[in-house]
């Protein structure tokens, strides 16, 4: 399963204090995760849903140069897209994590798939990169 999505606001910056020591997510937070949900919902009635347990791929391009981390990335984004699926984000066994330029605005592809094992590493990391993982070494 493929989805497109954009760029993220920050997890640094998606909580807002109200009073109290309590903490609230930010409107610009949950609509994002809304919207992977349903990128997630749509991409999930055309290809089908993976079984668990989850292997995603993420293909980052960065809006511009600034130092970013790409974890930081990551809650948002897995927050949505297993919302959408009706399941947890424990289901996850690798995710892997790929910066591939920058664009205007940034982007975000997302492969999902099934963990099958080393076949699944071959047909579907070439997707990012024509090497296939052979800096991995597999346990």
């Amino acid at each position: 399963m493929v989805i497109n999505l954009d760029w993220p606001p920050s997890i640094n910056h998606a909580y807002i204090n109200i009073g109290n020591g309590r903490k609230m997510l930010k409107p610009e937070y949950i609509k994002y995760r809304d919207d992977c949900a349903y990128a997630t919902l749509v991409a999930m009635a055309k290809q089908g849903r993976p079984p668990p347990p989850y292997i995603l791929v993420v293909a980052v391009w960065k809006p511009d140069r600034r130092k970013r981390d790409l974890d930081n990335l990551m809650k948002v984004l897995q927050d949505g897209i297993f919302m959408g699926l009706n399941t947890d984000d424990s289901n996850i066994s690798t995710i892997v994590l790929k910066h591939r330029g920058y664009v205007r605005n940034g982007a975000i592809r997302v492969f999902i798939s099934t963990d099958n094992s080393e076949e699944w590493y071959f047909q579907h990391y070439k997707v990012l990169d024509n090497n296939p993982l052979e800096d991995l070494t597999y346990h």
